[in-house]
């Protein structure tokens, strides 16, 4: 009755929300069976949402990371439930989450919109003529680089035949494909 007789609590439905925030606030912090895994990834979900959450951005949505960190979570379900401290069961769960999340996004393809400008329709046959011409204005080494790489050897095919090692073959390609960029924009 203390309650009801101070001004702050004069709402009549204020026993009623204070009822129901109990029931939630029970519902969500009471696990009733904590050594399952049910009851495990109850306890420690908002940690799992919030790595999810901060990977969000990646291009993949937010429930795509999440069932992908809840399937790893269920194939490592024995080693989750053999954890025996709670603080070492919660730095698992983090590292297993933000490990899945990462590698979602890495096996994820990248996609770039085009600016505007770039949706008229060209000819495939009059960009390989311009992409060849332009290759064929390369030095020696780096215009039969480009042209092996674009009959698609790979880079130690491509070491093999113009006598250069595996990792100088990509980095030659990185510095022609920098080179045609800047050509390419510049017209």
């Amino acid at each position: 009755m203390l309650l009801r007789s101070d001004p702050k609590f004069a709402c009549p439905n204020f026993f009623l929300h204070l009822c129901n925030f109990i029931t939630l606030f029970l519902r969500y912090y009471s696990v009733k069976e904590p050594d399952t895994f049910n009851g495990l990834i109850h306890r420690y979900s908002r940690l799992i949402y919030s790595v999810c959450r901060h990977y969000e951005h990646g291009g993949v949505e937010f429930d795509d990371l999440l069932q992908e960190t809840m399937i790893a979570l269920w194939n490592l379900r024995d080693k989750l439930l053999s954890i025996s401290p709670a603080p070492k069961q919660a730095v698992w769960i983090w590292r297993v989450a933000r490990s899945t999340c990462v590698d979602t996004l890495r096996r994820t393809p990248k996609t770039v919109p085009f600016p505007s400008g770039y949706d008229t329709p060209c000819d495939d046959t009059t960009l390989h003529k311009a992409l060849h011409e332009s290759i064929a204005m390369l030095p020696e080494p780096d215009h039969t680089i480009a042209s092996m790489y674009l009959e698609g050897y790979d880079y130690k095919e491509i070491g093999k035949k113009t006598s250069m090692t595996k990792n100088n073959v990509g980095i030659r390609l990185i510095r022609i494909k920098d080179k045609l960029r800047k050509q390419w924009n510049n017209e």
